[in-house]
């Protein structure tokens, strides 16, 4: 399954930056002598719009059952950069709402992956609803926690420990799901280009006013599932000389969902991540192009909503 997503705004130079550190960044580290850290802008050419970048949020869900093995307190002793302060959980949602709001009032928010912790869609919906605050718009490149257990596993959806770590938050999001929601709250983005997505699809009359700005949480999980559930396994926007608008974020998709091959976390419960494909990224100026190689998924996923009606791949 791969998403691979052409946009029109390019990540360099950017006049504002922004990391959020978060737990799995371990202490800081002297940079090596041969980096300088420049004082004020660098100068040069912009061969860009300005772009706001964040990354490693890691929204979690704090209401799951107990997950054996991963939260104790001889796993934290073993690997310590897994330990999770408790400011991320109470200032780190508010903090990354303050920023897009604020940042994101006057250029497009690129967020770099781990929007999620655990990978539940109850997570991703909570994410959502934060980018929401973004005027220009917002869209991202998938970390390893935004579709495995943990960040680095591929467990079986269905099985104990997954359903257990998403308790009170949805369900399981493997990477199949997470294209799938993905492609939702683009859709439901303001963007001519997302909105152009939607059309392609034969779902702009599901798309609610305001891009949703005024649905609460329980809402929007639904509403992103109910798109989600009506995307097919396969498809690409602008077909070959449809014309896109002039002014939008997104400028080209393009997904697809290998339903037929197993699923790797059936097929190995509680594998490795190294079992799946690489993340692949590539830039070419003046464009940046993002492609993300994704794991099999489950004929089987569950997600909260009404069965929709079948969309065609490349209708009109």
């Amino acid at each position: 399954m791969a998403l691979a997503a052409l946009i029109r705004v390019r990540t360099v130079p950017l006049l504002g930056t922004l990391f959020l550190l978060a737990a799995c960044a371990g202490p800081p580290q002297s940079l090596p002598p041969e980096w300088e850290i420049l004082e004020g802008d660098p100068g040069g050419l912009s061969v860009s719009q300005p772009a706001l970048l964040i990354a490693d949020n890691q929204l979690h869900n704090l209401y799951a059952d107990p997950v054996e093995l991963r939260r104790t307190g001889a796993a934290n002793r073993l690997v310590p950069s897994a330990i999770r302060p408790a400011q991320l959980d109470l200032y780190g949602p508010s903090f990354l709402e303050h920023v897009v709001e604020k940042q994101g009032d006057d250029m497009p928010v690129l967020h770099l992956g781990d929007a999620c912790d655990l990978s539940c869609s109850g997570e991703f919906a909570r994410f959502v609803a934060i980018m929401r605050g973004s005027r220009h718009g917002w869209m991202m490149a998938p970390g390893n926690h935004d579709g495995y257990l943990f960040g680095n596993e591929q467990a079986d959806t269905g099985g104990r420990l997954w359903q257990a770590a998403c308790r009170n938050s949805g369900v399981a999001m493997n990477k199949a799901l997470f294209v799938r929601l993905y492609l939702a709250a683009l859709m439901i983005q303001a963007d001519p280009g997302c909105r152009a997505v939607a059309a392609r699809l034969r779902l702009e009359d599901r798309l609610p006013p305001d891009e949703g700005r005024a649905l609460p949480l329980d809402a929007l999980e639904r509403l992103l599932g109910d798109l989600g559930r009506a995307v097919p396994s396969e498809g690409r926007w602008p077909e070959a000389g449809e014309p896109r608008p002039i002014r939008s974020l997104l400028r080209r998709i393009r997904w697809k969902i290998e339903e037929d091959a197993p699923c790797w976390g059936r097929a190995r419960r509680a594998g490795s991540m190294r079992s799946a494909p690489p993340a692949v990224s590539r830039s070419r100026s003046p464009r940046t192009r993002t492609r993300a190689a994704t794991s099999s998924m489950e004929s089987n996923w569950r997600i909260p909503g009404p069965t929709p009606a079948t969309a065609t791949p490349g209708s009109s």
